[in-house]
């Protein structure tokens, strides 16, 4: 639904009818995975422990499905693995992964979270998938102290606007060309208390 555009873009964007990039299912999955078959149509995701809809935590091992699933959501500005293995390397980062085909990524630091990027692959829209990811995201960094989090959204995303908006967010701005010439973003935010 938003990214936050600041990735290395040398990924190819996959396409829908396309399989995940070589290598996004070989990542080890948490203790007690299980697997999951992909919604019909959907790419073959991984299965993190849980239900193929529900967010598990992800790590730099996961870099390469987490990118597959991203240039599934961002076609047009995907996020390579490499980009993604990066920024866990910083400890303030930390993630979920959707086996149906969903990604968040975001960091806490000094009372405040950011979320970085949030998507869900169209072959997995509209099944709360965003809502879930978004949440497990959330609780996460309340509990890493942020008492406050924000993110952008490109301004012409209405469905992920919605969505904020529905789990309490709030405009606090625009970034002009954010992403890219004639691309606004607008900043959201939200306390955590």
């Amino acid at each position: 639904m938003t990214g936050a555009g600041n990735g290395d873009n040398s990924a190819p964007a996959a396409a829908p009818d396309q399989p995940a990039p070589a290598g996004a299912q070989d990542w080890p999955a948490p203790a007690g995975a299980q697997d999951w078959p992909a919604p019909a149509g959907a790419q073959d995701w991984p299965a993190p422990a849980g239900a193929p809809d529900q967010p598990a935590p992800a790590t730099a091992a996961h870099a390469a499905a987490l990118a597959a699933i991203h240039a599934a959501a961002f076609q047009d500005d995907p996020w390579s693995e490499a980009a993604i293995a990066t920024l866990f390397e910083n400890p303030t980062t930390f993630g979920f992964i959707a086996p149906a085909g969903g990604l968040v990524l975001a960091r806490a630091v000094a009372g405040e979270a950011e979320i970085l990027t949030i998507g869900v692959a169209a072959t997995a829209r509209r099944r709360g998938i965003a809502r879930a990811l978004l949440g497990a995201a959330l609780a996460e960094a309340r509990g890493r102290g942020a008492e406050t989090v924000f993110l952008e959204v490109a301004a012409d995303n209405d469905a992920a606007i919605r969505l904020y908006r529905a789990c309490l967010f709030r405009p606090a701005g625009r970034r002009r060309d954010y992403y890219g010439p004639g691309r606004d973003a607008l900043l959201f935010t939200r306390p955590l208390s």
